[in-house]
């Protein structure tokens, strides 16, 4: 009579776990067509490199014409004095100096490539990073060999206080 018992109490169990089953595949498809669909987005997205302005090729240091930025080198000098805003953490520390900054002229006259070259603080080179990165395009790319080429291009920006 045990048996019998236990018999009756197995086959609801069963029937329950049955749908629970059945109930848990489905949604497991769909998580996994939906990381699906959500990898190959990201795979489409990364190897697509139209949204990219950078040139590629060689970067010159020596070129038979530099760049030439809107209203030439004053034009340049007038942007970064225009611009620059000493960090006030600077400031109050008292931290002065030059940055060099290193950045690549594209063919295309846009700034590409912004890096310190010599560091003062990691205050003041921050905001030297950010001026130059915000620099409008080069009226005219850097030319050699009567071709527009990738230039090399170093800016020093002077932190000074009054």
């Amino acid at each position: 009579m045990i048996s019998f018992i236990n018999n009756i109490n197995i086959k609801p169990k069963k029937k329950v776990m049955e749908k629970e089953m059945n109930s848990i595949r489905p949604a497991n498809q769909r998580i996994m067509i939906v990381l699906l669909v959500i990898a190959i987005v990201i795979i489409t997205i990364t190897s697509c490199n139209n949204y990219r302005t950078a040139s590629t090729g060689p970067v010159y240091s020596e070129v038979d014409e530099m760049p030439v930025f809107p209203n030439g080198d004053q034009g340049i000098l007038n942007f970064i004095a225009e611009n620059t805003l000493y960090p006030e953490e600077a400031k109050l520390k008292s931290i002065t100096g030059r940055v060099l900054v290193k950045f690549i002229v594209e063919t295309d006259g846009s700034v590409s490539g912004v890096a310190i070259e010599k560091s003062v603080d990691p205050i003041l080179d921050a905001e030297a990073v950010r001026v130059v990165s915000s620099l409008p395009k080069f009226e005219k790319p850097g030319i050699k060999a009567g071709k527009k080429v990738r230039v090399n291009y170093i800016l020093p920006i002077t932190f000074a206080l009054k």
